[in-house]
């Protein structure tokens, strides 16, 4: 249907539906999510994560950080992508190692984990789950950006730390929600205009 410039598939999926099966029937031309393999198209989320990385480091006072390009600041610090997810953890690390950045990723299986998180320059949390980032587990003005969200038994969203915790520890973070979410729908909307134009 050329009047349609954008296509997303939602998910989760029933269980009964394979999520490459279904990518085959978005063509990669309007695939603006940036899952579809070949897709022209960077996935929302990542480009999302860079465009308030880019923020960040425009508001830090340090001057050494201020005279270096974005690249070459981002290349410069050590970044952990805690969460593997195929909708946000492997795309934002994915987006990151293209980039030329040191990614390191924290799963699940990874041992000590907290031992590689307080490491971190910048930690980019993917989970969806309480205090998976805690005061205690990161380096002193560490950047936090929270992708991962969950909901307590009263619906209220939260991300992957407890903002007020971490408030004093961090030099930037992203609140939930109003922090990330609304940057990637930016970065899907910018996708969709590229498409369309693309199409004219």
């Amino acid at each position: 249907d050329p009047s349609v410039h954008g296509l997303i598939l939602q998910r989760p999926l029933p269980s009964n539906l394979a999520n490459t099966l279904m990518y085959r029937y978005i063509k990669v031309n309007k695939d603006v999510d940036g899952f579809v393999p070949g897709s022209p198209f960077e996935a929302p989320v990542a480009a999302a994560v860079f465009e308030i990385l880019k923020n960040c480091k425009s508001q830090i006072p340090n001057p050494n950080d201020q005279q270096k390009s974005f690249d070459d600041w981002i290349k410069s610090k050590s970044i952990i992508v805690v969460g593997r997810g195929e909708t946000a953890g492997k795309p934002i690390a994915d987006l990151l190692v293209k980039k030329g950045c040191h990614v390191t990723v924290v799963h699940s299986h990874t041992e000590n984990p907290n031992e590689i998180i307080i490491s971190a320059d910048i930690v980019i949390s993917c989970v969806g789950r309480s205090n998976v980032v805690r005061r205690d587990n990161i380096k002193k003005d560490a950047i936090l950006l929270s992708v991962g969200i969950w909901r307590d038994s009263e619906e209220k969203l939260h991300g992957d730390y407890n903002e007020e915790d971490i408030a004093d520890g961090a030099s930037f973070y992203t609140p939930t929600p109003g922090g990330v979410g609304p940057a990637n729908v930016a970065c899907l909307m910018q996708n969709l205009v590229t498409a369309t134009e693309n199409a004219s």
